[in-house]
């Protein structure tokens, strides 16, 4: 999720102090690669999930553990992913930078902030969407399973 933060920081408009209209996303990234995320932590810990369930906690238990975990990772990723955005706008500034034309470098703050909240929009709707698989995990083939 670090390069979601990065993508949708590096090409989220800057919204300056002129009248222009408040920033919009300009990246799918983070609807794409968060749901991918999500879909690839259930099948890894689906598993474990179903074993949950069979030992007694419920749907509602599961699906906050692997919430949980979702939000964790798209929290733990939004510093660095910013931080990696800030330095490769100011790398891609630098290298647009010629005698004829200056590209200015407006990162700031809110474009960042609105980069992070479509990060956690994007994690909360993959969750809701990831909902429907965990509730119907199979758990006679978790029961029937020798190690």
């Amino acid at each position: 999720l670090g390069e979601i933060a990065v993508a949708a920081a590096l090409l989220w408009p800057a919204a300056g102090p002129s009248t222009q209209p408040p920033p919009r996303p300009t990246s799918a990234a983070p609807t794409v690669a968060a749901p991918t995320d999500a879909r690839i932590t259930l099948s890894e810990r689906g598993r474990e999930l179903a074993s949950l369930r069979v030992l007694g906690y419920t749907r509602r238990e599961t699906r906050a553990l692997l919430q949980g975990e979702l939000f964790s990772l798209a929290i733990m990723a939004l510093l660095p992913g910013i931080g990696l955005g800030y330095g490769l706008t100011a790398m891609l500034v630098a290298g647009f930078q010629s005698e004829l034309y200056r590209v200015p470098l407006l990162g700031t703050p809110s474009s960042y902030g609105w980069a992070g909240l479509t990060v956690l929009a994007a994690t909360l709707l993959s969750a809701w969407l990831v909902r429907r698989r965990l509730d119907r995990l199979d758990l006679i083939a978790v029961l029937k399973t020798r190690e």
